[in-house]
């Protein structure tokens, strides 16, 4: 049995499938496991979790579990507890910040109607920023955005989902099961759950896929370090690999799960770590917001001084801008956190002390933070990446789940689910010779 990829759904999947026996070796393309899972100690050993940081949805929620069973240390998001400056760098009143989320409210609550409407009555799909301003005005005027409202788009849609606006479907952006519970951090790093996941497994590291040949009795899996062969496969690797078509598959995929891996989107949520002598923001917060005079550009920082004990600040940039600032060099990136910094807290304010910079959609094993739905493509999507090529071909991920995709739970429950899949294929198989 083979597993394509180390992250969280393959590992979920090979440790299920080595606990009921099965033989499994998993291939992993990096030098390490986790895939978009990464914590980084760079920084005097410091936990910084440069891609997945929070469990979202702390109640029935299976990563959440590991970590009680483990024994990690957590700490709760507190999204209410926030500074909020103008363009000018004032900071907001709570009243002048409550009034700043109630019209972001009622925008939502007026696109909720619209799209339910629409959706009853089969119109077309469209860009969630075109039926923002198409719906979201007054008395069937457009509406006309302002930086506020931007913000606001940005700092609650755009972050959450890696993607522009103009980029998510009207009807699909906001499906999927809303956690609850809250969210939380880890104070010792996500790749805790991953090193636990991993243990016992045998892991090939720097094992870059190149082919999957399904056309016989056993799947042929060619990589960089020569071929395996298996009975069945389980593919686990991000959407935005299979995308840009670096693998080859023969024959080719089902033309439902070719119109899948195309349909669906992959964005950048990008991380700038900035490291200080000391904090010289309000240490009572854990969000420091700006209504940027740019949309997007470095609007949200969370503060993580209570988790870390260190004065430790991490920047937020996501979409297109989150895509753009990849091509920049370090110092580039820093100069604009520190330009927005300075024009908050002062000019006085020194450099950092030390710097991590993510770019997930350079990453070529990534290609990607997480994977969101684009106008035209349907939920159904994520679906049709979940189903089987016959009994040797499965495939798990985060944009294989329906019900919670872009998360580390829905990824690990996808690997569960292909994990029982096999399980009972296996089980089949058995019986099937015993007759």
């Amino acid at each position: 049995m083979l597993v394509l990829g180390a992250g969280i759904a393959g590992l979920a999947a090979a440790r299920t499938l080595n606990s009921l026996g099965v033989s499994v070796i998993v291939l992993e393309a990096r030098g390490r496991i986790g895939g978009r899972i990464l914590t980084d100690r760079s920084l005097s050993g410091i936990p910084l979790d440069l891609g997945a940081s929070w469990i979202h949805g702390i109640e029935k929620n299976p990563i959440a579990e590991l970590a009680r069973q483990l024994e990690l240390s957590t700490r709760l998001s507190n999204y209410e507890s926030v500074a909020l400056f103008d363009k000018s760098g004032k900071r907001l009143s709570d009243r002048e910040h409550q009034k700043v989320e109630q019209r972001f409210r009622r925008l939502m609550r007026k696109l909720e109607e619209v799209q339910r409407e629409r959706i009853v009555k089969k119109l077309p799909d469209l860009a969630l920023s075109d039926a923002i301003v198409q719906f979201g005005g007054s008395e069937g005027e457009p509406l006309t955005l302002d930086a506020e409202l931007d913000f606001s788009i940005n700092t609650t849609i755009e972050h959450e989902f890696a993607a522009d606006v103009s980029d998510l479907s009207f009807y699909h952006w906001d499906q999927g099961e809303e956690p609850r519970g809250g969210d939380v951090l880890f104070r010792g790093g996500y790749d805790q759950i991953v090193n636990h996941l991993s243990d016992r497994l045998d892991v090939r590291l720097t094992h870059s896929v190149q082919l999957i040949d399904t056309s016989g009795p056993n799947v042929r899996v060619v990589t960089n370090q020569g071929e395996f062969r298996a009975k069945r496969v389980v593919v686990t690797l991000p959407l935005g690999v299979l995308k840009a078509g670096v693998i080859a598959f023969t024959p080719t995929l089902p033309l439902s799960k070719l119109r899948a891996i195309a349909g669906l989107g992959t964005g950048a949520l990008n991380k700038v770590y900035l490291r200080f002598s000391d904090a010289f923001w309000p240490k009572d917060v854990d969000v420091i917001s700006q209504i940027a005079t740019r949309k997007g550009e470095w609007s949200e920082a969370y503060n993580l001084q209570p988790l870390l004990s260190e004065p430790i600040l991490v920047c937020l940039n996501a979409g297109d801008y989150g895509q753009r600032i990849e091509a920049m060099p370090d110092h580039a990136i820093v100069g604009g956190a520190m330009q927005m910094l300075r024009r908050l807290f002062g000019p006085a304010i020194a450099d950092p002390t030390g710097v991590v910079i993510t770019r997930w959609m350079s990453d070529p094993f990534a290609r990607g933070s997480y994977s969101h739905c684009p106008p035209g493509a349907a939920i159904e999507d994520y679906e049709a990446l979940a189903q089987p090529v016959t009994a040797q071909l499965f495939f798990a991920g985060e944009a294989t789940s329906r019900e919670s995709p872009a998360t580390v739970h829905g990824a690990y429950l996808s690997g569960l689910r292909e994990a029982k899949r096999i399980a009972l294929a296996i089980a089949a198989d058995a019986h099937q010779e015993a007759r």
